[in-house]
């Protein structure tokens, strides 16, 4: 006749900090433990550290070679995470550019030059290294939980409910189909092609910027985006845009705040890899650093709050005490539960936890 309770693993590690001076107001456990999804926090700040967080990544089509009937254009992926096929009518601040614009741009400039046919290439070399982690269990490729990691795809490589084993030759043919809406006919199939520099720009679009990225990740706990994100970490630390590449990066960015990294193992951006090791104080400081940083502060404002927004939403529904007096992002996998955020104390003061 009574519940019984039964708890998911036996490690428990616990932090609480002072949000003004950063001292160590309580703690429980020691060592590093599995982030889940808490690990986007050392992504989303090691993001919004090392790039301008105005910054807006570009989705170009350029000319290879002259611009004439049957001549050859290519469709360069910038690492949009939340480039689409065509926006929809409920707006999201992080979708901002999708192929269906670029399309039309890109058939009025070539009706200009009376261009009319055309080969298609793509480009998706921005990002190198596997696009699966090794560290994944293979059954989240092909239990369709992940899209493998690309600087080039369209609604994040989803058609149709299924998600494409090579999103950038899924988003060429997509765009193909849409060039073809606007009067130019695409000879062949997508090809891989690597532009250069002095490739002419025919049209491009713009993502959001990268806080407005930072904030739908965060709030909606978003993989996909999360994973892309740690590339262009990468690349602004002047690493390869690899999943090691990434980590590397953030371990950079961690160290200029000064920020403990003891126990710290990184394998991903997502936190969806068994493998990554976070300590509770590397999360409480990656906020406390965030919360007193200009480029930073965002992402205090980005957290889900209890019972009203992102995966808070329901986590506090039925303590209704609890209600916004918490935000925090949520961390979970099998036997894994983790949360790190600001909460108000029976004084009404915040603390980091």
């Amino acid at each position: 006749p009574y519940p019984t309770l039964f708890r998911s693993g036996s490690q428990t590690g616990f932090i609480a900090l002072d949000p003004t001076s950063g001292a160590v107001l309580a703690s429980r456990g020691s060592g590093a433990f599995v982030p889940a999804s808490t690990a986007k926090l050392l992504t989303s700040f090691s993001a919004l550290s090392r790039i301008d967080p105005q910054h807006r990544f570009t989705t170009r089509v350029v000319a290879a070679g002259a611009v004439s009937d049957g001549g050859t254009i290519v469709l360069v992926g910038g690492g949009d995470p939340y480039l689409v096929t065509k926006r929809a009518k409920v707006h999201d601040h992080a979708i901002h550019a999708d192929l269906t614009t670029l399309a039309a741009h890109t058939a009025s400039a070539l009706k200009k030059r009376d261009v009319t046919s055309v080969h298609q290439r793509f480009d998706a070399s921005l990002f190198t290294g596997p696009s699966v982690s090794p560290t994944w269990p293979k059954s989240y490729v092909t239990g369709n939980v992940v899209t493998p990691v690309s600087a080039l795809w369209t609604d994040q490589g989803v058609q149709g409910g299924v998600r494409a084993a090579d999103p950038a030759t899924s988003a060429t043919r997509i765009f193909a189909g849409l060039l073809d809406r606007h009067g130019i006919s695409v000879i062949g199939g997508p090809a891989p092609k690597q532009a250069v520099a002095s490739d002419p720009t025919v049209a491009a679009v713009r993502s959001a910027t990268v806080g407005q990225i930072v904030g739908t990740l965060i709030r909606t706990s978003d993989n996909q985006a999360a994973e892309v994100m740690l590339r262009h970490v990468a690349i602004a630390a002047h690493r390869p845009a690899t999943f090691d590449g990434g980590a590397e990066g953030v371990m950079s960015a961690l160290a200029a705040a000064r920020i403990a990294t003891s126990g710290l193992k990184l394998f991903d951006g997502s936190g969806l890899s068994r493998h990554d090791r976070v300590a509770p104080a590397t999360l409480a400081e990656i906020l406390h650093a965030a919360a007193q940083g200009s480029r930073t502060s965002g992402l205090v404002a980005d957290l889900p709050v209890s019972g009203f927004t992102g995966t808070l939403v329901k986590r506090f529904a039925t303590l209704p005490g609890a209600r916004g007096l918490v935000r925090a992002k949520t961390g979970t996998l099998s036997g894994v539960h983790s949360l790190a955020g600001y909460a108000v104390d029976a004084e009404g003061g915040p603390i980091i936890f």
